[in-house]
């Protein structure tokens, strides 16, 4: 799951960019620049609450939706 957020250093940033529009893609590129800033302030504030909550929140709907996925395929 921490692979597939959408910060530049990581896969689940080409993934985005893969799904945007053109141009939205180009300026979303813009932030590799930044990439290096940003994903040692994410290690950084890793460990913090408010953080752990952050990707608990965004990793809930795609556990939900595996919870869901594995239940259906045992159930047939």
């Amino acid at each position: 799951m921490f692979n597939l957020l959408p910060i530049p250093p990581l896969d689940g940033y080409k993934i985005v960019l893969g799904i945007l529009p053109y141009e939205l893609a180009q300026r979303y590129a813009q932030l590799e620049r930044y990439s290096l800033i940003v994903f040692i302030v994410f290690l950084l504030l890793a460990g913090t609450p408010i953080m752990s909550g952050l990707l608990r929140a965004l990793t809930a709907p795609f556990l939900y939706l595996i919870n869901f996925l594995i239940n259906f395929i045992i159930v047939i």
